[in-house]
């Protein structure tokens, strides 16, 4: 399955087979006593505990097992907090609130942190297993995604995701911003993190390499969006962009490290400026690891074809790759 091209909405026969059914999340197993709702209960083998919408899990110095109707696991880690979301009518819903989870899942259940929610492509012919760490002190913005087998989509808002077979992005999010987000894909990534985001034209579509921190946020009100790509990301890595407005991709452009992009919603018209990216949204959000900090940083970036003249910025309008 090409994550690249899958649309980025349910599909029609996804949404009809999902309909009606009754999905409900449980505690189906733990190691020993856990809280919930801040009461110490213990889950006796068999006997598996209900959930509501609502109900919070801790799980202490014990590791937990949360089991939906469809057979789908999550287990959570020693340490971690999550809150059941209850059934949308489609999918069973587990949140994590901070630690460490670890989902087996289909399209029947979606397992999320603050910067999104995990789902499997429609018409996927095995689970996904996905891992999600949430830093207690980043609780509601920060959240490390992995997929350990299969694909997986973490949509946010106008945003998605895409993780091939062990792929991991590190998401920031700001729930005052919703047209924010920041990521940070892992120096063990073999191929590209693809960012779609819904705009009023249509898609932009971008490929992330390995070890490279950006972020994508609106300009001029929800009239343009910024790509940028961080100067200390990968020296070799360049961010791949397209659009997608309903006649096919066009307008390429590559983002160097410590350059950015403008991108008309309305057309899918890009500008590359060629300037030294300074990261000050956020507070640094998205923090450099070790790995990050002995890489050696460049600053350039490719667009179409080079102009006579050189100039501070380039306009991939010209479709001339």
């Amino acid at each position: 399955m090409n994550l690249r091209t899958t649309a980025m909405t349910l599909s029609v026969g996804m949404l009809l087979g999902l309909a009606g059914q009754a999905f409900a999340m449980s505690v189906s197993a733990a190691s020993g006593p856990i809280t919930v709702n801040g009461k110490s209960v213990t889950i006796v083998k068999g006997k598996p505990l209900a959930l509501k919408a609502g109900d919070v899990v801790a799980a202490g110095s014990s590791t937990v097992t949360f089991t939906a109707t469809s057979g789908d696991t999550i287990r959570l880690e020693r340490n971690g907090i999550a809150e059941a979301m209850g059934d949308d009518g489609r999918r069973d819903s587990l949140y994590l609130r901070e630690g460490v989870g670890i989902g087996t899942l289909s399209e029947k259940t979606t397992f999320g942190a603050a910067p999104g929610w995990v789902t499997v492509p429609a018409g996927a012919k095995a689970k996904s297993q996905v891992f999600i760490e949430v830093p207690a002190a980043k609780k509601g913005s920060e959240a490390l995604y992995r997929t350990n087998s299969g694909e997986a989509w973490v949509q946010y808002h106008s945003f998605q995701v895409g993780l091939t077979t062990k792929h991991a992005v590190t998401l920031n999010t700001d729930n005052k911003r919703p047209g924010l987000v920041c990521y940070r894909t892992h120096q063990q990534n073999r191929g590209t993190v693809i960012v779609k985001k819904r705009v009023q034209g249509g898609m932009i579509i971008s490929e992330v390499p390995r070890a490279t921190s950006g972020c994508s946020e609106p300009q001029g009100g929800n009239s343009k969006t910024k790509i940028s790509n961080d100067i200390s990301s990968f020296k070799t890595g360049k961010i791949k962009i397209e659009t997608d407005f309903g006649e096919g991709k066009g307008h390429p452009a590559e983002l160097g490290p410590g350059t950015y992009a403008i991108i008309d919603n309305a057309t899918g018209a890009i500008t590359v400026v060629f300037t030294a990216v300074e990261f000050d949204i956020l507070d640094r959000a998205v923090s450099l690891t070790t790995e990050f900090a002995t890489l050696t940083q460049s600053n350039f970036a490719d667009v179409g074809k080079k102009k006579p003249g050189g100039g501070g910025s380039s306009n991939s309008n010209n479709n001339d790759q």
